[in-house]
């Protein structure tokens, strides 16, 4: 018995993450561009803020990435 498999829910799902991440990476851009976030802020705060932006940019790459090769397969 052959199932369905759901393409272009994953799709939507992989756009849906891709959205949230690049919403989540200008929250954080904007806070590291701020002069008075990074100056007022604690040292641990920002680093935190930095170690997230690089995780999200990762993210980034390898949602992206699996979106383009989803989006290039013929269904």
């Amino acid at each position: 018995m052959e199932e369905d498999f759901d393409f272009e829910g994953l799709k939507c799902a992989f756009n849906k993450r891709i959205e949230d991440i690049s919403s989540e990476k200008r929250g954080i851009e904007r806070k590291l561009s701020n002069e008075g976030f990074v100056k007022n802020a604690p040292a641990e705060v920002v680093k935190k803020e930095k170690e997230r932006l690089e995780e999200l940019e990762k993210q980034f790459e390898v949602i992206t990435s699996y979106s383009n090769e989803l989006n290039n397969m013929k269904c």
